[in-house]
Protein backbone atom coordinates (compact mmCIF):
# COMPACT_ATOMS: atom_id res chain seq x y z
CA UNK A 1 0.00 0.00 0.00
CA UNK A 2 2.84 2.71 0.25
CA UNK A 3 5.59 2.62 -2.25
CA UNK A 4 8.52 4.55 -2.88
CA UNK A 5 11.57 4.54 -5.00
CA UNK A 6 14.66 3.32 -2.58
CA UNK A 7 16.82 2.70 -5.31
CA UNK A 8 19.55 5.78 -4.30
CA UNK A 9 19.50 3.23 -0.45
CA UNK A 10 22.24 0.67 -2.68
CA UNK A 11 24.90 3.58 -3.06
CA UNK A 12 24.77 4.10 1.02
CA UNK A 13 27.82 2.03 2.43
CA UNK A 14 27.12 2.06 6.25
CA UNK A 15 24.70 -1.20 6.29
CA UNK A 16 22.57 0.13 8.84
CA UNK A 17 21.79 3.33 7.08
CA UNK A 18 20.81 1.25 4.01
CA UNK A 19 18.50 -1.19 6.54
CA UNK A 20 17.01 2.03 7.47
CA UNK A 21 15.89 3.51 4.33
CA UNK A 22 14.93 0.05 3.01
CA UNK A 23 12.91 -0.22 6.39
CA UNK A 24 11.02 2.86 6.06
CA UNK A 25 8.29 1.07 4.25
CA UNK A 26 7.23 -0.95 7.30
CA UNK A 27 7.74 1.92 9.64
CA UNK A 28 5.08 4.14 7.87
CA UNK A 29 2.45 1.03 7.64
CA UNK A 30 3.07 1.00 11.78
CA UNK A 31 2.13 4.27 11.60
CA UNK A 32 -1.25 4.22 9.90
CA UNK A 33 -1.77 0.79 11.51
CA UNK A 34 -1.31 2.72 14.60
CA UNK A 35 -3.30 5.98 13.52
CA UNK A 36 -5.96 3.44 13.12
CA UNK A 37 -6.20 1.83 16.59
CA UNK A 38 -6.26 5.08 18.13
CA UNK A 39 -9.56 5.99 16.05
CA UNK A 40 -11.13 2.83 17.07
CA UNK A 41 -10.29 3.58 21.08
CA UNK A 42 -10.90 6.83 20.88
CA UNK A 43 -15.00 6.18 19.55
CA UNK A 44 -17.77 4.61 20.96
CA UNK A 45 -18.93 1.20 19.05
CA UNK A 46 -22.13 2.65 18.42
CA UNK A 47 -20.22 5.73 16.67
CA UNK A 48 -21.00 4.71 12.51
CA UNK A 49 -16.90 6.58 12.41
CA UNK A 50 -15.81 3.55 14.47
CA UNK A 51 -16.42 1.25 11.84
CA UNK A 52 -14.69 3.15 8.85
CA UNK A 53 -11.82 3.21 11.79
CA UNK A 54 -12.02 -0.61 11.93
CA UNK A 55 -11.61 -1.22 8.38
CA UNK A 56 -8.92 1.16 8.01
CA UNK A 57 -6.70 -0.49 10.81
CA UNK A 58 -7.73 -3.68 9.38
CA UNK A 59 -6.28 -2.88 6.31
CA UNK A 60 -2.80 -1.16 7.58
CA UNK A 61 -2.45 -4.11 9.80
CA UNK A 62 -2.91 -7.27 7.49
CA UNK A 63 -0.75 -5.25 4.63
CA UNK A 64 1.73 -4.76 7.56
CA UNK A 65 2.03 -8.76 8.52
CA UNK A 66 1.95 -9.96 4.73
CA UNK A 67 5.09 -7.10 3.45
CA UNK A 68 7.07 -7.84 7.11
CA UNK A 69 7.47 -11.70 6.22
CA UNK A 70 10.78 -12.41 4.98
CA UNK A 71 9.36 -15.47 3.27
CA UNK A 72 7.22 -13.47 1.36
CA UNK A 73 7.68 -10.75 -1.77
CA UNK A 74 7.40 -7.27 0.56
CA UNK A 75 9.84 -5.32 2.30
CA UNK A 76 10.66 -8.05 4.48
CA UNK A 77 12.63 -10.32 2.44
CA UNK A 78 14.76 -7.18 1.19
CA UNK A 79 15.20 -6.25 4.59
CA UNK A 80 16.47 -9.71 4.86
CA UNK A 81 18.56 -9.80 2.08
CA UNK A 82 20.59 -6.45 2.85
CA UNK A 83 20.82 -7.92 6.38
CA UNK A 84 22.59 -10.91 4.49
CA UNK A 85 24.19 -8.74 1.80
CA UNK A 86 22.85 -11.04 -1.05
CA UNK A 87 21.33 -9.27 -4.28
CA UNK A 88 18.22 -10.80 -5.42
CA UNK A 89 18.30 -13.21 -1.98
CA UNK A 90 14.34 -14.17 -2.57
CA UNK A 91 14.78 -15.26 -6.19
CA UNK A 92 18.04 -17.01 -6.42
CA UNK A 93 16.98 -18.82 -3.36
CA UNK A 94 13.47 -20.39 -4.92
CA UNK A 95 15.52 -20.84 -7.89
CA UNK A 96 18.04 -23.00 -5.83
CA UNK A 97 15.75 -24.75 -4.09
CA UNK A 98 13.90 -26.13 -7.54
CA UNK A 99 16.71 -27.49 -8.47
CA UNK A 100 17.01 -29.17 -5.51
CA UNK A 101 13.71 -30.47 -4.89
CA UNK A 102 14.04 -31.53 -9.03
CA UNK A 103 17.48 -33.27 -8.66
CA UNK A 104 18.82 -30.42 -10.86
CA UNK A 105 21.99 -28.62 -11.00
CA UNK A 106 22.07 -25.75 -9.02
CA UNK A 107 21.81 -22.41 -11.07
CA UNK A 108 25.04 -20.79 -9.71
CA UNK A 109 28.10 -21.68 -7.64
CA UNK A 110 27.67 -21.43 -4.21
CA UNK A 111 29.82 -22.22 -0.88
CA UNK A 112 27.93 -24.61 1.36
CA UNK A 113 27.44 -22.64 4.15
CA UNK A 114 25.47 -20.19 1.29
CA UNK A 115 23.87 -23.49 -0.67
CA UNK A 116 22.18 -24.64 2.96
CA UNK A 117 21.17 -20.84 3.35
CA UNK A 118 19.25 -20.81 0.03
CA UNK A 119 18.03 -24.64 -0.13
CA UNK A 120 16.07 -23.80 3.01
CA UNK A 121 15.17 -19.98 2.68
CA UNK A 122 14.16 -20.72 -1.04
CA UNK A 123 11.95 -24.06 0.15
CA UNK A 124 10.21 -22.41 2.58
CA UNK A 125 9.68 -19.08 0.55
CA UNK A 126 7.90 -21.15 -1.99
CA UNK A 127 5.99 -22.91 0.36
CA UNK A 128 5.00 -19.75 1.93
CA UNK A 129 4.16 -18.72 -2.09
CA UNK A 130 2.11 -21.49 -2.46
CA UNK A 131 0.30 -21.77 1.31
CA UNK A 132 -0.87 -17.84 0.18
CA UNK A 133 -2.12 -18.18 -3.25
CA UNK A 134 -4.31 -21.51 -2.11
CA UNK A 135 -5.67 -19.03 0.82
CA UNK A 136 -6.32 -16.12 -1.40
CA UNK A 137 -8.31 -18.49 -4.25
CA UNK A 138 -10.27 -20.54 -1.79
CA UNK A 139 -11.12 -16.82 -0.34
CA UNK A 140 -11.90 -15.71 -3.38
CA UNK A 141 -13.07 -18.64 -5.00
CA UNK A 142 -15.97 -19.58 -1.82
CA UNK A 143 -16.81 -15.60 -2.18
CA UNK A 144 -17.30 -15.70 -5.93
CA UNK A 145 -19.56 -18.97 -5.53
CA UNK A 146 -21.45 -18.11 -2.66
CA UNK A 147 -22.66 -14.36 -4.14
CA UNK A 148 -22.59 -15.25 -8.01
CA UNK A 149 -23.20 -18.99 -7.85
CA UNK A 150 -22.75 -20.14 -11.33
CA UNK A 151 -21.67 -16.98 -13.30
CA UNK A 152 -19.30 -16.79 -9.80
CA UNK A 153 -18.05 -20.17 -10.73
CA UNK A 154 -16.84 -19.17 -14.31
CA UNK A 155 -15.34 -15.95 -13.28
CA UNK A 156 -13.38 -17.89 -10.44
CA UNK A 157 -11.90 -20.67 -13.66
CA UNK A 158 -11.07 -17.10 -15.83
CA UNK A 159 -9.16 -15.48 -12.89
CA UNK A 160 -7.60 -19.00 -12.05
CA UNK A 161 -6.51 -19.31 -16.23
CA UNK A 162 -5.58 -15.50 -16.10
CA UNK A 163 -3.30 -15.99 -12.92
CA UNK A 164 -2.04 -19.55 -14.11
CA UNK A 165 -1.84 -18.94 -18.31
CA UNK A 166 2.23 -19.48 -18.47
CA UNK A 167 1.97 -22.66 -15.96
CA UNK A 168 -0.93 -24.30 -17.93
CA UNK A 169 0.33 -23.46 -21.21
CA UNK A 170 3.85 -25.19 -20.45
CA UNK A 171 2.36 -28.06 -19.25
CA UNK A 172 -0.35 -28.32 -22.18
CA UNK A 173 0.18 -27.14 -25.22
CA UNK A 174 -2.69 -27.39 -26.82
CA UNK A 175 -4.26 -25.19 -24.49
CA UNK A 176 -2.40 -21.84 -26.47
CA UNK A 177 -4.81 -22.76 -29.26
CA UNK A 178 -7.42 -21.93 -27.10
CA UNK A 179 -5.89 -19.05 -25.35
CA UNK A 180 -7.46 -16.55 -27.63
CA UNK A 181 -10.58 -17.06 -26.36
Amino acid sequence: CVAADISAAYGIKEKKYRLHIIGSGLVCELFFASIGIIGCELLKISDPLQSFWASFTSAWVISLISTSIPLGKGDGSLVLAHWFEINDFRDRAVKVAKSWILRRFIPEALTSKRRRLFRWYGLLSFIYEIVINIFVFWLIGSLLIMWLSGIGCILFLAIVVLKFEKEIVRYVPLFQFFIWL
